[in-house]
C-alpha cells in the first residue's frame, strides 16, 4: 500500500514537472482525468509530449527540453522536427494517417495546442 501511495505521488509530481510552463488547471480540465500523455520522437533524439482529447479533436504538443538538448549533438538531415510534425506522427501511430491540423494556438513557450479534423 505505500509503495502504491509513492506511486500516486510520483505520477502528481511527473504531471506537475510536465505542465510546467502552462496552466495546470487548464490542461488537467482539457486533457483529464486520467492524463496520459504519449511520446512522439520525430527525427533525431527529438521528443514531444502528446496530449489528447478526442472528444474535443483537440491535441496538445509539449517540447520535451531535455530531449531537444539531446538533438542538437544528433541531427536527421530528412526530417525537421517540428510540433506539427510531432502531431503527423502520432496520427500515424494510432491509425489515423488521414486526420489533419485545421487550427494552430500558441498556449506558451513549449505548449502548442491543435484543432483536428478527421474524415469519416
Amino acid at each position: 500500500m505505500r509503495v502504491r501511495g509513492l506511486g500516486r505521488i510520483g505520477a502528481a509530481l511527473a504531471v506537475a514537472a510536465g505542465v510546467a510552463g502552462c496552466s495546470a488547471g487548464y490542461i488537467y480540465q482539457t486533457y483529464g482525468p486520467p492524463i496520459a500523455v504519449t511520446l512522439i520522437t520525430v527525427g533525431c533524439h527529438t521528443t514531444y509530449e502528446v496530449y489528447e482529447n478526442t472528444k474535443e479533436r483537440l491535441i496538445m504538443v509539449r517540447d520535451n527540453v531535455g530531449a531537444a538538448a539531446a538533438g542538437v549533438l544528433c541531427r536527421d538531415p530528412g526530417v525537421t522536427p517540428t510540433p506539427q510534425r510531432a502531431v503527423e506522427y502520432h496520427f500515424e501511430a494510432t491509425n489515423r494517417p488521414k486526420c489533419a491540423i485545421v487550427e494552430e494556438r500558441k498556449l506558451s513557450p513549449i505548449h502548442r495546442e491543435y484543432v483536428y479534423i478527421c474524415p469519416p
